[in-house]
Formats: C-alpha cells, sequence, structure tokens
C-alpha cells in the first residue's frame, strides 16, 4: 500500500495532491492517519464511524504506534453458501482454488505484505 510506505518513511504529506497549493498540514495528517485507522485488516481493529467521526473533528490523541500494516484480502470462492473470512499468517502459504460457478459465495483470505492484490468474482 502506497500511503503505508510513505507513513513508513515519515513522507505521508506527499500524498496530498501537488495542485492543492494552500492547506494546514497538521490537519491533513490527522485526515491521513484516521484513514490508515481505517484500514486496518482486521475488523476489529478498524474504529466505528463514532470513532471516525471524533478524530476528524475534535483535537483528540491518535495513537499511531496502534497502527498495523494493512494486510492483502484475495477474494475467491470456497462453493459454500454464506462464505467465511479466513485469516493466514504471513508464514502460511494458502492455494486459491477458481470457481466456475458464479453464484456461489465469495470468502476472503488475509495475507501480510506491502502489495495489494484484490480478485473480485461474482457471487
Amino acid at each position: 500500500m502506497q500511503a503505508w510506505k510513505l507513513k513508513e518513511e515519515n513522507r505521508l504529506l506527499d500524498l496530498v495532491d501537488s495542485e492543492l497549493s494552500e492547506y494546514d498540514e497538521s490537519e491533513v495528517y490527522r485526515f491521513l492517519i484516521v484513514a490508515l485507522f481505517c484500514t486496518q485488516s482486521a475488523a476489529q481493529h478498524r474504529p466505528s464511524m463514532k470513532q471516525v467521526l471524533e478524530m476528524l473533528s475534535k483535537e483528540v490523541h491518535l495513537n499511531e504506534k496502534a497502527l498495523t500494516e494493512p494486510g492483502i484480502y484475495r477474494w475467491h470462492s470456497t462453493g459454500k453458501k454464506g462464505g467465511s473470512l479466513n485469516e493466514t499468517s504471513s508464514s502460511q502459504a494458502v492455494k486459491h482454488k477458481k470457481t466456475e460457478n458464479p453464484h456461489e459465495a465469495a470468502t476472503s483470505t488475509l495475507f501480510s505484505g506491502t502489495d495489494i492484490v484484490t480478485e473480485m468474482l461474482p457471487r
């Protein structure tokens, strides 16, 4: 994820459009950090909408140390109705089998890494 790489290099403000001539750097930085919190791989680590609104509208402390690098989600069909979320650690390898049935439920497998891979299959 490009944003995560820039955060690690302390260059997060490089994401701001160069055509934007004037902006409050601390405010934009805060918005970008909130965005990173919203992209956490594990749903339980993401803020609720109420928390997001508070983080964007109030001067609350944002614990950047709590941020974890987003993982990679690869959507694939398991052939099961309803689907489920399967998580794997970065040391595990998972083989994916594509299905020919477009009505089968899609599920997600978590991969750790720095590049984003998204494979969307119809339900």
